[in-house]
């Protein structure tokens, strides 16, 4: 016992000795030789840990700590290993915990390092490394969540690290399995899209918009390429039917892409207000494209008790009228007051007073789940959201 502690004392010595050299031709610096700071001796910050080191002296740990804005405060234990925490005992009052072997040190009790990094420079993720006439933050870890609907193998992940995709409780998997990344830039990448929304009934979510975003509809719609599920800049409150100041821009799924191939079975047309679905109108969609599908002929249930196949309308299509009024189903036109309709959604301002609006799109619908005078009889919807059933 003795013995393994009196090598344990002489480890720290020669990593304290080296602790994260920087060399310069033959000339060697310490940046964390004269650092000193307050240990918890057998005490463990535990669920916080970001990252694991091996074989390094205390000293050695906390530089590494300090050199990652992320970091708050590390466990170290007498075998040498390192475990550096996204959290402190100051962020997570009464979460330290017994443990033999270890020691817990808050990060903000150190001072004394040496040289030009500092925990300013960097970004979360990022570390600090000096060479020798610049500094440079380099992305070592994934901080954030994976993706949409993608459980977290780890609180954080390291640069390069892989694990398989496994979807969280309200979404579930298409395809083949799907594996995440930790990628150089400090964000997650997954190979394919994988864990997709589903709501009540099994309808999967395939767009969800926003009203006064600035994007239009349409031409999100048709925005070939682009893939919300594997874009972590989009909030995941951009995938609720719920009405989200934080959620900014639209969300579309890749699938749309693949409508052909994926051949659903039905869709679903639906409008929220305040969180409520006050219309909703499903189609037949076998053997459509993510067009066609938006048609009276194809036209299952819908809340309006006055429309159905053989109903009579001017427009009842995704492209709607013009570049203003899309997935629009109109009666009848008689003037612009007297215009006389069911649903529209207006994407850019319009020859109508009821086109016009403060911020685009917005979702126009006849309420009382009949047809009524566009502009007069019709209420603005928060959400608009399309839904597919396979």
């Amino acid at each position: 016992m003795y013995r393994n502690g009196f090598q344990h004392y002489i480890w720290n010595i020669m990593f304290t000795m080296v602790c994260l050299l920087t060399r310069s031709g033959h000339t060697a610096t310490s940046h964390c030789s004269s650092a000193r700071g307050t240990s918890i001796i057998g005490q463990r910050l535990e669920g916080y840990i970001m990252r694991t080191l091996d074989n390094m002296g205390t000293k050695q740990c906390a530089h590494e700590c300090f050199t990652r804005p992320g970091c708050w405060s590390f466990n170290y234990h007498t075998n040498m290993t390192c475990e550096l925490n996204a959290d402190s005992d100051s962020g997570q009052p009464g979460s330290l915990s017994q443990h033999t072997g270890y020691t817990y040190s808050n990060i903000d009790t150190w001072t004394g390092f040496s040289g030009n990094c500092n925990r300013s420079i960097c970004s979360a993720g990022q570390k600090c490394f000096e060479f020798t006439s610049r500094t440079q933050c380099i992305y070592t870890e994934c901080t954030d969540q994976p993706l949409f609907g993608v459980i977290a193998a780890m609180n954080t992940g390291v640069v390069g690290q892989s694990f398989p995709a496994t979807c969280t409780s309200g979404y579930e998997p298409i395809g083949i399995g799907a594996n995440v990344t930790c990628m150089g830039t400090g964000a997650w990448e997954i190979t394919s899209s994988y864990c997709y929304r589903m709501y009540s009934s099994d309808w999967m979510l395939m767009a969800r918009f926003g009203s006064g975003n600035g994007e239009a509809t349409y031409d999100t719609w048709l925005e070939n390429g682009r893939d919300d599920n594997k874009n972590t800049l989009t909030p995941n409150e951009c995938k609720d039917t719920n009405t989200s100041s934080v959620c900014t821009r639209h969300f579309r799924s890749g699938l749309i892409d693949d409508w052909i191939t994926l051949n659903p079975t039905e869709a679903k047309f639906s409008l929220y207000r305040a969180g409520i679905e006050v219309v909703y109108a499903t189609f037949n969609a076998s053997d459509t494209d993510s067009t066609s599908w938006f048609a009276k002929e194809r036209l299952l249930s819908t809340s309006f008790t006055d429309l159905n196949r053989t109903s009579t309308s001017n427009y009842f299509s995704v492209f709607g009228s013009g570049e203003s009024r899309r997935f629009y189903i109109n009666r009848s036109y008689g003037g612009c007051i007297n215009d006389h309709g069911w649903v529209q959604t207006i994407d850019r301002k319009g020859p109508c007073f009821y086109d016009d609006a403060v911020a685009f799109p917005k979702f126009i619908y006849s309420p009382n789940n009949l047809t009524g005078w566009t502009g007069t009889d019709s209420l603005v919807a928060d959400v608009l959201a399309i839904f597919v059933k396979m």
